[in-house]
């Protein structure tokens, strides 16, 4: 059994004003829950509700921590593998990391050595949030790029497994 089956992580981030928690829970491979509302002096109240709703346990991590777990938990579906296979350039981007631009057109994203992938019209990320394209690179995009242009973490190859 992988070590990371076993604890929820969270991270808290400021957006627009308010304070925002991804969580990971426990046997998790994706964000499954995301908490709003608090303004950022009421952190301790905030990280008691995540507490309380995670009885068993969870554990802060800076965001470059809770994207390496996050990095740590994730490789490519079936669906995924084949449209990296079968894409548009025509070329084998298997060996890719895959980022969900959520906020943007994936034509707005310009990251040197990427190749943007349009998705399904009816694909969504965790049951509610539009998926625009999928962002594909070479190796792991660092925490501040991921922010920038509002990207998510989809998979990565298996061989990338930490």
């Amino acid at each position: 059994m992988k070590e990371w089956l076993d604890h929820t992580v969270y991270e808290i981030v400021e957006e627009d004003g308010y304070l925002v928690a991804h969580i990971l829970p426990s046997y998790s491979a994706r964000i499954t829950e995301m908490h709003y509302g608090y303004a950022p002096d009421e952190e301790g109240e905030f990280v008691k509700e995540i507490k309380c709703a995670h009885p068993k346990g969870c554990v802060r991590y800076d965001p470059t921590g809770f994207q390496r777990e996050l990095n740590s938990r994730t490789t490519y579906t079936d669906e995924m593998w084949n449209m990296l296979f079968g894409n548009w350039t025509g070329r084998d981007l298997t060996a890719q990391w895959v980022y969900a631009s959520l906020v943007r057109p994936i034509s707005d994203v310009h990251i040197e050595s990427t190749v943007g992938i349009i998705a399904p019209a009816d694909t969504l990320y965790e049951n509610r949030y539009v998926v625009h394209g999928y962002i594909v690179h070479p190796g792991p995009l660092d925490a501040d790029t991921i922010r920038h242009y509002g990207l998510v973490f989809i998979s990565k190859p298996e061989e990338s497994m930490v």
